[in-house]
């Protein structure tokens, strides 16, 4: 089994492996570098590319392409990977940068005509409201990676892209990018089959088959990574897929940022998501900051929940009505909500606290993190 550490031991081997033997065809190969969201310190890893991966990014005859995916030097990469297809087809591509989405936008899209627009879901979310409705509708493909896809975002996108199938590859820059995708008709939202070439284990799962996300591949030449743990949660989902494949798996998020285990219980931003749309008028957004702490000798889970109101704060009774609510219907359990758990002493009281300003945005949106005490 393979950690973070053996990756970066990975890493060193695989340049010495590069200065001393340059490859003969450069362009198979990707100088990627991870992000950090997840607190670690950004890695880089020279890998190769699976051929399949651009193939199924212009499957259908898709010949232009937005590109919604961060970094400058991860708009690159995306932009050369897709042009690189087996089949020589001629791909135009369309790398907008969070800088980009200023009026006047529109007009580009426009004469652009995408066919797929691909990248992180939120980045995704926000360039859509540049697509004018006549370009949407030519729309054929959403291709998301890189964060959750959640339902609400699916139908919202679904209305304004209405003829665009919606798939998603899960990937992961130290693993050489591709894991696992989901293309196949019959699979719900974040749900995946493996790529060619990868295997997939889950490891210290719960009493629901909860657990680690492991991965074994080739990654550059003779290079493999033997069950590396990539940080995020998922379970096996039992029998097999209606269209033969055997294996499926379920991406719960990532381990300490989407998908939080504290005291016994476990916070989604899902399930925030989900009670936070019952206040639309009172929070335009939010953060979760949850942390382990220890009191009278007991590990007790605590929360602050930071709200963005664009008129400021409110009253000390709203603040107590509005906490009040969000515990009674915030799930952290498959049967208790955040109020149960507090009268049984597991959670502290919810903490509320005001944004002045509204969230930085980033190319990725974190909404739930665990913090050190």
């Amino acid at each position: 089994m393979m950690e973070r550490d053996d990756i970066f031991t990975l890493s060193e081997r695989i340049f010495r492996d590069v200065v001393a033997n340059p490859p003969e065809d450069p362009g198979a190969y990707l100088v990627r570098v991870t992000s950090g969201t997840s607190g670690g310190a950004p890695l880089t890893l020279v890998t190769n590319y699976p051929r399949e991966a651009p193939t199924d990014m212009m499957r259908g005859g898709v010949e232009r392409v937005v590109s919604c995916s961060g970094s400058m030097g991860a708009r690159l990469a995306n932009a050369l990977v897709m042009r690189r297809t087996p089949e020589g087809i001629p791909v135009r591509v369309l790398p907008l940068d969070p800088s980009d989405l200023v009026p006047g936008l529109e007009a580009l899209i426009d004469d652009f005509d995408p066919q797929n627009i691909y990248g992180f879901c939120s980045y995704i979310v926000r360039v859509a409201g540049y697509v004018k409705p006549d370009t949407a509708k030519r729309v054929q493909r959403l291709t998301f990676s890189g964060e959750a896809l959640l339902p609400e975002l699916s139908e919202e996108l679904g209305r304004q892209f209405p003829n665009a199938e919606q798939v998603e590859q899960y990937m992961a820059s130290e693993t050489a990018g591709y894991i696992a995708n989901r293309f196949c008709r019959h699979l719900p939202l974040n749900h995946f089959h493996p790529a060619q070439g990868v295997a997939i284990d889950i490891t210290d799962c719960d009493a629901n088959g909860i657990g680690d996300i492991r991965v074994t591949k080739s990654i550059f030449r003779d290079v493999r990574i033997d069950q590396y743990r990539v940080g995020d949660i998922g379970r096996f989902v039992p029998g097999v897929c209606t269209c033969g494949e055997a294996v499926t798996i379920e991406l719960l998020g990532r381990k300490g940022i989407d998908y939080v285990k504290l005291a016994g219980a476990v916070l989604r931003r899902q399930e925030f998501d989900r009670v936070m749309k019952m206040f639309p008028e009172l929070i335009a957004d939010y953060r979760v900051e949850a942390r382990q702490i220890h009191e009278d000798g007991i590990v007790k889970g605590e929360v602050t929940l930071f709200i963005y109101y664009p008129r400021g704060a409110f009253s000390a009774d709203l603040v107590r009505e509005v906490g009040t609510k969000i515990a009674r219907n915030l799930f952290v359990t498959p049967t208790k909500t955040f109020d149960e758990l507090v009268q049984n002493r597991v959670f502290k009281p919810l903490i509320i606290t005001f944004a002045k300003e509204p969230f930085p945005l980033g190319n990725k949106e974190v909404k739930v993190r665990l913090v050190a005490t």
